[in-house]
């Protein structure tokens, strides 16, 4: 009988159905019968969790069956026992925080493998550009350069002419090729640097020259020639190789920056005399064009400089066109 029963039953009559004895009797024996029932489910769970509990988080706890029916009558019950399962979360979450610590604190062997060829491929390119720049450095970072020697039985009219070993150039390895001689065209232009007036300030200004011009890619310096505030004439590539500036010229570089330093007369006159001097050699043809570096390119306007400008109108051969 429900509860719901019970109480209805109740309600009726005005009696509980446990007062009857033999009700009683029969209603206690039907539950006793489900007692080893419940025994069994208890231990099916206790043999489902063992996978998964730890023994030391798993305690098992008995208790009497307690029951609050009144039995009328000797009613015989064995020793039947409520049985519960407790399990210590708390120490479970424990354990668990351990593993993970453990876990992440200590790298995986197979990620460490994972990576090892990369790395060795890795040192293996690296050690093969060190080799490469160690046998190339000398072309690469050019270094070599030597003090500087005034002393030359060169000269042009009564200006010195100085050759790499005297201003202490590099001599480059794989120098620039040869252009296609007598020239028509003979190019102005300037360093866009400061004005120096004695050799060896002229000198060490044009070793690093030399040296920033192969940093950018070029195979030598990009002049011919450069004429310093001294009135010394300092061979770049000579007559016979091509310059930076322009294919199939020669260009003659003015140490100074002409749109705010005068042009001097020894300046003139020097870059005067190395004109009549490749007229000379037959390093230019006879109708050769004289032309400023600002002709040859609209990105160029600031080469050879105003002042150098309005002096090279009034010079021989000189061309006002564009040269392109």
């Amino acid at each position: 009988m429900s509860r719901e029963e019970h109480l209805q039953f109740s309600e009726v009559v005005g009696q509980s159905p446990f007062d009857n004895p033999s009700f009683s009797n029969k209603y206690i024996q039907n539950e006793i019968t489900k007692v080893p029932e419940a025994i069994e489910q208890v231990h099916e769970i206790i043999k489902n969790n063992s996978d998964n509990t730890p023994l030391r988080d798993r305690a098992l706890y008995t208790e009497p069956v307690k029951s609050n029916v009144r039995i009328h009558g000797p009613v015989t019950i064995g020793n039947t026992y409520n049985v519960r399962l407790v399990t210590d979360c708390s120490n479970q979450n424990t354990f668990d925080e351990e593993d993970k610590t453990s876990s992440t604190s200590t790298p995986k062997p197979s990620a460490i493998r994972q990576y090892t060829p990369l790395m060795s491929i890795m040192l293996v390119l690296l050690l093969c550009i060190a080799v490469f720049l160690f046998i190339f450095k000398d072309d690469i970072f050019p270094t070599k350069f030597s003090t500087p020697d005034p002393k030359t039985d060169l000269f042009i009219s009564n200006h010195p002419v100085y050759l790499k070993r005297n201003w202490g150039g590099i001599e480059v390895k794989n120098p620039p090729p040869n252009i296609h001689l007598p020239t028509e065209l003979v190019i102005i232009s300037h360093t866009a640097s400061a004005g120096y007036t004695t050799f060896t300030e002229c000198a060490y200004f044009i070793q690093k020259l030399q040296r920033s011009n192969i940093h950018d890619g070029s195979a030598d310096i990009i002049y011919n020639f450069l004429i310093g505030g001294d009135g010394g004439i300092y061979m770049g590539v000579g007559w016979d190789r091509q310059n930076g500036i322009r294919v199939n010229s020669i260009t003659l570089g003015f140490v100074g920056d002409f749109n705010r330093d005068e042009v001097t007369t020894t300046l003139e006159d020097t870059g005067k005399a190395l004109l009549a001097e490749g007229v000379r050699l037959g390093k230019f043809d006879s109708g050769f064009k004289l032309v400023g570096e600002n002709q040859t390119s609209p990105l160029r306007y600031y080469s050879p400089g105003r002042n150098m400008i309005e002096r090279i109108r009034n010079w021989d051969h000189f061309y006002p066109g564009i040269v392109l």
